[in-house]
């Protein structure tokens, strides 16, 4: 059975494509490509958090 979401630029239950992108999973409304959820969305570790806000600090004195 295919999977339906409500989509508010539609106004009714549509069925739903499964996109790939980015290391997650989107939801789109087969009709008019809306966004209507993700998926499998990558949080970052405490550890990648430090690191990327470390290298931009070094970013700016540089």
């Amino acid at each position: 059975m295919d999977e339906t979401k409500y989509c508010v630029c539609c106004g009714e239950e549509v069925n739903v494509n499964r996109v790939e992108r980015n290391e997650r999973i989107e939801l789109t409304c087969v009709y008019c490509g809306f966004l209507l959820a993700v998926q499998d969305e990558p949080l970052l570790s405490i550890e990648e958090a430090r690191a990327h806000t470390e290298s931009e600090r070094l970013h700016y004195v540089l």
